[in-house]
């Protein structure tokens, strides 16, 4: 064989190209001989060195026992020192023929070998039977292996004689400096070896092959001299090349990368990457004046046009499906028209294909194969010609087709789309998100949009991290560091949110494994698996042992690791670590997976769900963990589930346990860590590989804005730019292996809980997760062979910022005003009954409904709410406020019992904790508001007995992407900084003993609830009033539109029966400067509820909204003729005579207000005086300022 040819196999311990000499041995291989030539004789002989490193095991025997994860190791020297040797006794006489050795790196230069009966003079050239030495044909290598150059019959010695070498490896450690030599394995065999069909040599032949395609173009020409049936082709566009090796042409030209895996006779996997990789010559080749591929969410994978025309779809276009609707289809496109509906305000019409339709300007799903060649699950096709043509073989390709055409749609001009055709499909099998629940409870709600939002950008995995707790316990543990302190240490914070039958009676009381203030039922979790899979996201749960497991030990204290470990400099206690010496605390895991995945369960292997077990971070007993690992393996494959844990068998090391050979194929692992998993050598030994490296995937949120790995956020021009799910620090994994399966970025809560929270909300999180999406998800979609199609900044700035977020989704709350309103709502509490009085006069809200306790009133003159009874509630039907949407309220606060802990002013319904705004804050006598299970102060008392006005609002940061609620009383901003609490306490770290509150204002977001006034529970006392909504932004129409608002109009109707709004007559406003519209929003037999916008002729954008009840048993709401038209002059008198010659009217509740806040707001009574005088006489002038002011305007 030739001996001097170079190897560029893939392995571990790889430089930044991992093209490596024949480094392809599987590392984890136990019995390995690497030959299809018999036993290897030199397998657990004894040995003898002449050096070994100092304070190692790395003795001479370790290359002879097999493990190729263990190694022979000399001390660092010069070869100027002397030659370093290893010495094998056979144990008896022999015949010895041929060996093989194999490095840890490429570092040796020269070696001999030598074979003998006699052990002194073993050296003498006599006995030399192989000698190597480096040259520039013949260059470095980790494998080596040949035949004797004489064959010793009666062997009992072989010496292994290493004569020269560097301080640093070829190709294998290249910066590494390190002067010794390291041998994982000496073998040797009794006959010679078949050269030519040698595995290695084989491999060698693989690698060097140059691949080419045929004449016909459709098949790759595979290297001569192999059995072809051996060979697996993986290409990391499968699209284009699959695994027998068969070519699809792209739309133009692209370069492949192959990896090629070859089965010996033995049965065992090698995997070569070729010499180069293979360029595809497209269909067509794309010309630069013709249409440009279309930038979308994720780049198209393929494009070409010859057009530059656009094709514009027909006003009222409809989509025809082709094939067979089944209840998944009907799903995706249901959930178009709805996203449809929601971005352009327009139905679209689906339906099935016939031959008479015309498809010119409408679009067309042909569904009518399930198998196209070239085509995986998530492949679609989209020709833009005279009509949009979309052809997919499965439904999830499909689906992402509809994510692309609506991004087109929205970021076009009239429903044009650019004339061309489309290919697209992933780089990767895996796209996601790891998001932790576990710290920090996240709602329901926003997981779903969080879902909604992966799929819109085609991510397809979630990753819900579901148990887990504060990590950091050493903040439990006095510097006293004993037993009460790991005591204590059970009072951390933990969760487990996925509802559990098991619990332990503790006290007479079952205590649950579920975390009682917020968890998700079975029926809801496997709900919300089922609509995700419907948006093509699948849902993968993640329970987390051995360690991270507080919940569970805190019930169960006998499981516990109840010591102190070394982390925190040894403060730190492992009593969140199972401990799994105990065979019947490994029981109790199997009992608690049971619950989920036994046959009918929610994740059994029907569900066809993959369940990540964590497996990480463990720092007590490694031979333990190895045993448990290998336990859960067999727990999961025996049920036929996926498994998936975060690697750690690096830093996890044992001595004498191991994972079973049998399991490591079937095992999926998070890369998380290099130091905890090197991903070379976990992609040798078989994993399947996700790359969720910490650096740069990692963010830990905290409010502080900052960017990075373990920061508030990613970075995310470092993710767009440079980020490759196949490359993990030094190790380039071949990205077309079945083992890479994708990237994910991971989301942590370690500074959201106990004593260690910052005040994030979920909302927060759900902005930190969409900040990173579009970079992320683009890069494991995959840029092509061509690269990037845009910058970073060309990206964010023109791309994204069209295509937004996705549609049908309102995790903030954004709120839409009704046309021609300022106002969401407003209640005053005025009118004539109590409909009128609880009647939202601005916005759509209807009638608010009281509960008993609760009664509208006019005392001192001001209509208002009255709440007597803690027990009260009223039901406003609005909900919650997103960010920048200001609440303003007139408020009087009474005294209520000394047992009612806290007093309530606003809430809404929510998933967990409380979410309320409080007149004073349980534990405090101060104003505030509760979310999520945290409760924030203002330094400000609500006084008793005297009327204030109050007004809040969420102001978004939209660096930090968090919101700081801010408090104004009167007017003026006040109460500072809200301080947020968790009920966590700090310890006196000298006593042990808990002292003060933890507190923090990194984050006060609040979507201010509105749902109800009070909670039924410990409402407020008192009165309030003037409830009303404006958004956080100065009004520069504010004087026009007070003058319409004072504009006192009545409603006459012009027949009672069957009422429509044309029946509807306005009276009281000038007609020739101002107009009005009116909508009959509901009616029933005793009232109707009109809404009536007014606007000036001269400027109709500047509008108000009045709501308005007319009561049908009020006869002088009705008229049994239309009033005669008079003319200008007589209708003007008409209209203002009533205001003009009203010169004692009462003052109205807005008046008596403004005099009960006065003092407040420093007015002089001098003022008071000025300001009742003009709203005593507003109603006069207030048509006259306006028609001078829009006068002056016109002019």
């Amino acid at each position: 064989m030739n001996l001097k040819r170079k190897f560029l196999l893939i392995c571990g311990g790889m430089s930044s190209v991992i093209l490596l000499p024949l480094a392809l041995v599987s590392t984890n291989s136990t019995t390995n001989d690497g030959t299809e030539n018999g036993a290897n004789i030199a397998l657990g002989k004894s040995t003898e060195q002449n050096d070994f490193e100092n304070g190692t095991e790395f003795k001479g025997s370790k290359a002879v026992d097999g493990d190729f994860n263990t190694r022979w190791a000399t001390n660092q020297s010069d070869p100027s020192n002397g030659a370093k040797t290893l010495i094998i006794d056979l144990r008896s006489e022999q015949k010895v023929s041929s060996f093989q050795l194999f490095l840890e790196r490429d570092n040796i230069t020269g070696f001999k070998l030598f074979a003998s009966n006699q052990k002194e003079n073993l050296d003498n050239d006599a006995n030399k039977v192989f000698e190597w030495i480096e040259s520039k044909q013949n260059l470095r290598r980790t494998i080596y292996y040949g035949n004797f150059t004489s064959i010793k019959e009666n062997v009992r010695y072989v010496m292994l004689k290493v004569t020269n070498w560097s301080e640093s490896g070829r190709t294998i450690k290249p910066n590494l400096k390190w002067k010794n030599i390291s041998v994982k394995e000496l073998e040797l065999y009794t006959e010679p070896m078949d050269l030519q069909n040698n595995i290695y040599n084989v491999l060698e032949k693989i690698q060097d092959w140059r691949p080419t395609i045929n004449a016909d173009g459709n098949k790759i020409t595979l290297p001569e001299g192999i059995d072809s049936s051996r060979i697996e082709i993986h290409a990391d566009y499968e699209q284009i090349i699959d695994s027998k090796g068969n070519v699809f042409k792209p739309l133009t030209s692209k370069t492949v990368e192959l990896l090629v895996i070859y089965t010996d006779k033995k049965g065992k996997k090698h995997k070569v990457k070729p010499a180069s990789n293979l360029e595809v010559t497209g269909k067509f080749v794309q010309q630069e004046n013709k249409n440009p591929k279309p930038k979308v969410a994720v780049e198209i994978a393929e494009w070409y046009s010859n057009s530059n025309e656009n094709l514009k779809l027909n006003k009222d276009f409809k989509i025809f499906v082709k094939g067979k609707l089944d209840e998944k289809l009907n799903k995706m496109f249901n959930e178009l028209k709805l996203d449809f509906k929601d971005i352009f305000n327009k139905e679209i019409e689906i339906k099935s294909f016939v031959d008479s339709d015309t498809t010119n300007g409408n679009i067309v799903f042909d569904l009518t194969e399930n198998k196209i060649p070239g085509y995986d699950e998530e492949t679609y096709e989209m020709i833009i010609d005279n009509d949009v043509t979309i052809k997919a073989a499965n439904r999830i390709g499909a689906f992402w087709s509809t994510r692309t055409l609506l991004q087109m749609l929205k970021s076009s001009e009239n429903f044009e789309l650019p004339k061309g055709q489309m290919k697209d499909y992933p780089k990767f099998k895996k796209r996601g998100l790891s998001f932790d629940v576990g710290r920090k409870a996240v709602s329901m709600d926003i997981l779903k949009a969080i879902v909604k939002e992966m799929s819109y950008y085609k991510m397809n995995e979630l990753q819900v991290h579901l148990s887990d707790n504060l990590i950091f316990l050493e903040d439990y543990v006095s510097d006293k560091k004993e037993d009460k302190d790991i005591e204590r240490s059970f009072d951390a914070y933990s969760g487990w949110r996925l509802e559990s039958s098991k619990y332990k009676e503790v006290d007479g009381k079952k205590v649950y494994l579920h975390n009682e203030d917020y968890h998700y039922t079975i029926d809801e979790f496997k709900k919300f698996m089922n609509d995700s899979n419907d948006l093509s996201v699948n849902i993968v749960p993640e329970l987390d042992f051995p360690a991270h497991a507080l919940s569970i030990t805190k019930i169960w204290k006998e499981f516990a690791v109840k010591k102190f470990g070394t982390n925190a400099n040894g403060k730190r206690t492992l009593v969140d670590h199972i401990d799994i010496t105990n065979p019947e605390a490994v029981k109790l895991i199997k009992e608690i997976l049971d619950d989920y995945t036994n046959e009918g369960k929610i994740f059994d292997k029907n569900s066809r769900t993959t369940v990540h077990i964590g497996c990480d971070e463990f720092f007590d007993s490694p031979d333990a963990y190895y045993d448990f690992a290998n336990e859960m393996f067999k727990y999961f494959i025996d049920k036929g589930i996926q498994v998936r844990l975060w690697g750690s068998f690096t830093h996890i090391r044992s001595a004498s346990k191991h994972i079973k050979e049998e399991y490591k194929d079937k095992v999926e692992m998070n890369i998380w860590s290099l130091g905890w998993a090197d991903p070379s050598a976990m992609y040798d030994e078989g994993y399947k590989l996700i790359n969720t490296l910490d650096s740069p995937t990692y963010m830990v949120p905290n409010g502080t804005g900052s960017r990075g790995a373990y920061r508030d956020f990613l970075n995310n021009k470092n993710i767009y730019d440079h980020y490759e799910a196949n490359i993990m620090g030094n190790s380039n994994i071949p990205s077309g292996s079945p083992q890479m399966l994708g990237g994910m970025y991971a989301i942590w809560g370690d500074s959201l809980l106990d004593v260690r929270a910052t005040g994030v909300s979920e909302y927060d999180l759900f902005e930190r997760f969409k900040d990173a999406l579009p970079y992320f998800a683009t890069k494991v979609w995959g840029v092509g062979s061509d690269g990037l199609d845009s910058t970073f900044e060309e990206y964010r700035d023109n791309v994204i910022s069209k295509i937004g977020s996705a549609p049908n989704s309102n995790p903030s709350h954004k709120i839409k005003l009704e046309k021609n309103s300022s106002h969401y709502f407003s209640y005053d509490f005025k009118g004539s009954n109590d409909s009128e009085k609880l009647l939202d006069k601005k916005g759509k809200f209807g009638i608010m409904n009281l509960s008993s306790g609760m009664t509208t009133s006019n005392e001192e003159g001001i209509s208002s709410l009255k709440v007597v009874d803690k027990t009260a509630k009223a039901a406003t039907n609005i909900d919650l406020l997103g960010f920048n949407n200001r609440i303003k309220f007139v408020i009087k606060r009474q005294k209520v019992s000394d047992v009612q802990e806290e007093e309530v002013i606003f809430s809404a319904d929510t998933p967990y904790g409380q979410l309320a705004i409080k007149a004073r804050q349980k534990g405090s006598t101060k104003f505030g508001f509760s979310r999520e299970l945290m409760d924030y102060t203002f330094d400000y008392e609500l006084p008793y007995d005297k009327w204030v006005e109050i007004e809040l609002v969420s102001e978004f940061d939209n660096a930090k992407k968090v919101a700081i609620t801010k408090l104004f009383v009167n007017g003026k901003e006040t109460g500072g900084k809200p301080v947020g609490t968790n009920g966590s306490r700090l310890i006196d770290k000298k006593t042990g003993e808990y002292k003060v509150e933890h507190t923090f204002t990194n984050s006060s977001s609040l979507f201010i609830p509105l749902q109800y006034i009070g909670d039924g529970k410990n409402t407020f006392k008192g009165y309030i009033t003037n409830i009303e909504h404006s958004l956080n932004e100065a009004d520069k129409n504010k004087f026009e539109k007070s003058v319409l608002e004072n504009i006192d109009f009545s409603l006459k109707l012009l027949k009672n029966n069957n009422v429509t709004a044309s029946d509807i007559s306005i009276e009281g406003i000038d007609k020739d400067k101002i107009m009005s519209d009116i909508q009959l929003i509901s009616k029933d037999d005793k009232k109707l509820v009109v809404k009536v916008t007014l606007s000036y002729k001269n400027d109709p954008n500047i509008s108000i909204v009045k709501n308005k009840i007319i009561d049908l048993e009020n006869k002088s709401d009705s008229v049994v003729e239309p009033l005669k038209p008079k003319n200008n002059k007589d209708n003007k008198k008409t209209k203002e005579e009533p205001n003009s010659t009203n010169k004692e009217t009462p003052k109205d509740s807005s008046d008596k207000l403004l005099e009960k806040t006065n003092d407040d707001k420093n007015t002089s009574k001098i003022g008071t005086y000025i300001a009742s005088a003009i709203a005593a006489v507003f109603g006069s002038i207030a048509l006259v300022l306006g028609v001078l002011l829009f006068k002056n305007k016109n002019k």
